[in-house]
């Protein structure tokens, strides 16, 4: 009997912990990765649901995302869901694509000072001329400087992680270029010349190239121009003087970029009794990183003409010739180099500001060929040169720049920067000449250019 009520004892115990385990495996949870978005603090206490709490006592405290005094939509009429009401930001929701698309606008700074061309200083008329007579300049390669551009600007980027550190990271291709820099200018001499011998007197104009000029001291600290040197007919004694000056440039950046997300987002009650999901301004720090290939690429020409004509001591005149002069520069900046970058935002709901800067070393394969040729219009040359040269060496490229954005809709942001780069290494056009009889094949790799201008763009997210 005692035997038999053990074992009915014991078989009830074994099915009451049988039945117990196969609930417990019935209400199991599988295992899942924390969310990454908290839910939104509380800036006041959130109106309750209306539904009994677990005891039966009252209503159950806690927002209720759907319900009629909680509005998390995205303005009026827009669906309801996890971004911020203002913005359509928040700290959890970063765009899975995006590009940008607009316009910089950019000026530059002038190559170094090269004087091109000089006239004596007489005063006006018909003046002898002398080897020692000095020389003021008036035309430099100054003249012809390019000023604002507009460059087409474009972006496109794509998320593709986030780590550890609650950081989106995104990959993102970026162009700008197709502008052009120009510009030309031009002198007349302001007189004509005439130098005689004992049978022939030769009349011309009274601008000269340094080919036929070279600086002697004036006193300690001073020199001046002089003309002693080799007279080059179409460079030098003409009536008119000019120079063209054109620079291209394209940017090509392929970057990584570390963007952090902003704290969690908090509910607020506004006055109108609706609760609303926003996000907390605050300041961020984004990185940057990548490969850059930026083209620059350059022309100058110098060209010069004027009219020589010869008279007999009794004034018949005996010939008249018209020379010109032209001297060609083109030259090619290939750079390819790493940079880092970081961004440092103000961030609001819908606005934003900050400062943003870039800088890498490179390498830049850079060459120039040269033309020169001068004598008689319409005849071979009796003064010509073919220069060419070519060397790849360390160059630098930094950014700097002050940035503000505004959020016209959750997936449409307006952009606006001033931006400032300045470019080391450079073979820079105009600072390829050589006034020499005798010149070598060389390049010019320590020009510097800076830039600076505006940009405006529009940023459109999905």
């Amino acid at each position: 009997m005692v035997k038999t009520a053990l074992t009915y004892a014991l078989a009830t115990v074994a099915a009451m912990v049988f039945a117990a385990g196969a609930q417990a495996a019935e209400g199991r949870v599988p295992f899942q990765q924390p969310q990454p978005c908290p839910m939104p603090a509380m800036a006041e206490q959130p109106p309750t649901s209306g539904a009994p709490g677990p005891d039966g006592a009252g209503p159950q405290a806690g927002p209720v995302a759907d319900g009629p005094g909680v509005d998390s939509g995205l303005w009026d009429g827009a669906p309801i869901g996890e971004g911020c009401s203002l913005c359509g930001g928040g700290c959890c929701n970063p765009p899975d694509w995006y590009t940008e698309q607009g316009v910089r606008f950019f000026g530059r700074t002038k190559p170094r000072q090269t004087i091109l061309g000089y006239e004596p200083t007489f005063p006006s008329g018909f003046q002898p001329a002398v080897l020692s007579d000095p020389l003021t300049s008036q035309f430099g390669d100054r003249t012809a400087a390019p000023g604002m551009s507009a460059a087409y600007n474009m972006t496109i980027g794509h998320y593709f992680a986030r780590d550890t550190l609650n950081r989106d990271h995104f990959v993102e291709f970026t162009f700008w270029g197709l502008n052009r820099f120009q510009d030309e200018g031009a002198i007349t001499a302001s007189q004509r010349i005439r130098e005689g011998t004992y049978t022939n007197i030769y009349e011309f104009g009274n601008l000269y190239s340094p080919y036929s000029v070279s600086t002697v001291p004036n006193n300690i600290l001073t020199q001046v121009a002089v003309r002693n040197g080799t007279i080059v007919p179409g460079f030098d004694q003409v009536d008119q003087m000019s120079t063209y000056y054109a620079s291209y440039m394209n940017n090509f950046e392929l970057n990584g970029k570390i963007t952090p997300r902003g704290e969690e987002d908090q509910l607020v009650l506004h006055p109108d009794g609706k609760w609303r999901k926003e996000c907390r301004p605050g300041r961020y720090i984004s990185y940057l990183y990548g490969l850059r290939f930026m083209k620059l690429d350059e022309s100058f020409r110098f060209h010069g003409q004027g009219l020589t004509k010869t008279f007999d001591t009794n004034g018949t005149l005996l010939d008249s010739v018209n020379n010109s002069g032209e001297y060609d520069v083109s030259t090619h900046n290939n750079l390819l180099g790493l940079q880092l970058g970081a961004d440092m935002e103000f961030r609001q709901c819908r606005w934003s500001w900050g400062v943003r800067a870039k800088v890498g070393p490179y390498i830049n394969f850079a060459d120039q060929v040269s033309d020169i040729a001068a004598g008689v219009m319409g005849e071979d040359p009796t003064f010509s040169h073919h220069l060419t040269e070519a060397r790849h060496n360390a160059a630098l490229v930094g950014e700097v720049g002050f940035t503000a954005t505004y959020k016209f809709r959750p997936n449409l942001i307006g952009r606006a920067s001033y931006d400032f780069m300045w470019v080391t290494g450079l073979a820079l056009a105009p600072e390829q000449l050589q006034f020499s009889t005798n010149p070598v094949d060389r390049i010019n790799t320590n020009g510097t250019a800076v830039f600076n201008g505006p940009s405006l763009g529009l940023e459109w997210l999905w």
